[in-house]
């Protein structure tokens, strides 16, 4: 009888770990911006999770952390933007130490809000995602961010005529 036993609890035991290993969604609180790509959210009193935001192509800043001084502005935007709130936070895959993902906050993605800013281009090597290139196109359009340098090319404004103006229906009811 104590075998069965045993081998139930260890059953129940592993279950129970595997479930919250693979846990794909999290609540929580920014605790810290660590690279312009990296957040550690705290997710509980004790606990935090590392994630990496997918998506944008952050080249070189990646890699770089937020006590360097040209990366801090951007590290400092990242910690106004989600403050104190409570986000929410996907997990699409994890290795070791990281989660990979996304953070919502406010009703946004914060991948799309990167993008749509300006702050960086899509990550279209490994990404596919219509919204991301859809807040891409926004940007590149409204000379945001690292598009500002396009304002007043004729070709720029040609490529986004049909993406600004207005459609017929919009035209009719005003």
């Amino acid at each position: 009888m104590s075998q069965h036993l045993k081998i139930l609890a260890a059953f129940f035991l592993v279950c129970f770990a595997n479930s919250a290993i693979s846990k794909t969604s999290y609540r929580g609180k920014l605790l810290r911006v660590v690279t312009p790509s990296t957040l550690d959210i705290q997710i509980s009193e004790t606990n935090f999770i590392q994630i990496q935001i997918l998506g944008p192509d952050y080249m070189t800043d990646s890699k770089r952390v937020c006590t360097e001084e040209d990366i801090k502005t951007k590290c400092e935007r990242l910690q106004k933007l989600l403050g104190e709130q409570d986000i929410g936070v996907t997990i699409e895959k994890r290795d070791d130490k990281v989660m990979y993902g996304d953070i919502v906050y406010k009703g946004k993605l914060l991948s799309s809000t990167m993008i749509s800013e300006g702050w960086y281009r899509v990550d279209n090597k490994m990404y596919s995602a219509a919204y991301l290139f859809d807040a891409e196109r926004e940007a590149f359009c409204k000379y945001r961010g690292v598009w500002a340098k396009n304002k007043g090319r004729h070709e720029v404004i040609s490529n986004c005529l049909l993406y600004t103006s207005p459609s017929p229906r919009d035209l009719s009811t005003s």
